[in-house]
């Protein structure tokens, strides 16, 4: 089977095939909240608010801070994460996940494996690729979004 979307279906087959509280909450952040890879990478324990159910995202491609909403059931599983000491010193920050950007993938990858996902088909060169923490970001996008990309493949 060859796929050419992902779907909300499959995007929670791959979250349930992640072995792990972080890496669940990696794919979490990546497609429930939209973060890019550096983003994610670069939230700090003190970035996520309780009371307010959002997540500080300061490492931005715009260099802006942006406030992400956080669901419920994200927001116990990282309270859950911080009591079992899930999270990262380094460099003088205490960063949620404390992985480079290889291994971020890597988790992307190896849960989509667990799933029993096929590689997709790029639909402009035909090529097959795995899927990308990129393509979980699209997968929950605002539908603006998701009109502006489907008027540039029809253009």
């Amino acid at each position: 089977m060859e796929l050419t979307d992902l779907t909300p279906e499959l995007y929670e087959r791959i979250e349930l095939a992640a072995s792990n509280l972080r890496d669940k909450l990696l794919i979490r952040f990546l497609g429930r909240l939209g973060c890019r890879v550096s983003e994610a990478l670069g939230v700090e324990v003190p970035d996520v608010n309780f009371t307010r159910e959002i997540v500080i995202v300061a490492k931005t491609s715009t260099y802006y801070h942006r406030l992400v909403p956080v669901d419920r059931e994200t927001l116990i599983m990282l309270r859950a994460f911080f009591n079992v000491g899930g999270p990262v010193s380094k460099k003088g920050k205490t960063l949620i996940f404390g992985i480079n950007r290889h291994r971020a993938w890597q988790i992307v990858k190896e849960c989509a494996e667990r799933a029993n996902l096929p590689k997709l088909e790029n639909r402009e060169t035909g090529l097959m690729h795995n899927i990308s923490p990129a393509l979980l970001r699209e997968i929950f996008a605002p539908p603006k979004y998701q009109i502006a990309r489907k008027k540039m493949e029809t253009d």
